[in-house]
């Protein structure tokens, strides 16, 4: 398979390349960020001939255009993400982008045509949190209100939009995810960071803050398994591995794998410390709430997909991040190598 991932070096992004790569897939990542500063996960892919990243803007239609033309993919995936809370940044990346890339498609399609040759299978991903959010003035301010908006605006161009210009785009939604290799603001990077170097944490409402937690590793699968087969008659794909816990429940997760692994020279436990947090720190009116269920049926039905365990992704996690903390740059290339070898 040939894939178009525009925004591969965000999170989700750059798990899909990894994954489609070592399965000996070619990808084409589109995107803003420096080639030489790509994320970590795709460093290591600097050297194969099976991954190129264009280093420009996917919201350019021209450049889209030209790029799709010339690489001529057999799937795209939109997975473009705003680096700043500017709202023209998150514009650009989430609404200009998205409709660049389906006029881009619309065109192969059209050139496609009297080839008889096959069309390619659009994939927008969505973050379903921002999607259940209220974009009201009262919800959010700010980069919070745009990205809400925006990411709303989107997911509409991947079905209404895409609809008017006859292309055919699947919207694709999951929960919150956290895996290997996160940013440093990632959910469990930013708590193995704060345990490991004795930080206090931010525990927001006590942690009541109900999510859905999903591996990116599992979302990577899934997302691959809708480019390869396309969406559902009038519908789009949900990935959640169904396994809703409140901030402070993940965070006791998190610390009760480092115990064991990094426990504490003092002999604090790690699950006492997230507790006393947890506790010193006022809950606030209606965050016990739970997100809107998603319904992973399709994916299961139509992909076939599953997620892998639940603990056994957030240890991998723990463990990248361990090695994230050290700042050790061997012990990231082993982890790596590890990783590469596992997928």
């Amino acid at each position: 398979m040939r894939y178009l991932i525009a925004g591969g070096c965000s999170f989700i992004g750059s798990a899909v390349i990894a994954t489609a790569v070592a399965r000996g897939d070619q990808v084409l990542n589109v995107d803003r960020r420096p080639k030489s500063r790509p994320p970590e996960r795709l460093a290591a892919l600097a050297r194969s001939s099976l991954y190129v990243q264009f280093e420009g803007d996917a919201s350019d239609r021209r450049l889209m255009r030209s790029i799709t033309r010339e690489f001529a993919p057999d799937a795209v995936l939109h997975v473009v993400d705003a680096a700043t809370s500017a709202a023209e940044e998150i514009y650009d990346a989430r609404i200009g982008s998205m409709f660049a890339l389906l006029e881009a498609v619309r065109d192969l399609e059209s050139r496609r045509a009297a080839d008889a040759g096959p069309t390619p299978v659009v994939i927008h991903f969505a973050a379903r949190a921002l999607l259940a959010a209220t974009s009201g003035p009262d919800a959010a301010e700010g980069g919070a209100a745009a990205r809400i908006a925006a990411e709303q605006t989107g997911f509409r161009l991947a079905t209404d939009w895409a609809a008017a210009l006859g292309v055919q785009a699947t919207p694709a939604l999951s929960g919150d995810a956290f895996g290997c290799f996160e940013p440093a603001d990632g959910p469990v990077a930013r708590l193995v960071s704060a345990l490991v170097a004795g930080r206090d944490l931010a525990a927001d409402a006590a942690g009541c803050t109900m999510r859905d937690w999903i591996a990116v590793e599992d979302v990577a699968d899934g997302l691959l398994a809708a480019l390869s087969l396309g969406g559902p008659a009038g519908g789009g794909y949900a990935f959640t591995a169904c396994v809703e816990r409140r901030d402070r429940e993940f965070a006791e997760a998190v610390a009760t794998i480092l115990d064991a692994r990094a426990p504490r020279p003092d002999g604090q436990s790690h699950v006492a410390i997230v507790a006393r947090m947890a506790e010193s720190s006022a809950p606030s009116a209606g965050l016990n709430a739970r997100p809107p269920i998603l319904d992973p049926s399709a994916a299961e039905g139509r992909l076939g997909w599953s997620p892998q365990p639940f603990h056994t992704r957030l240890g991998d996690a723990v463990d990248s991040a361990l090695a994230s903390a050290g700042m050790n740059p061997t012990r990231r290339r082993q982890e790596a190598a590890r990783l590469s070898q596992a997928a």
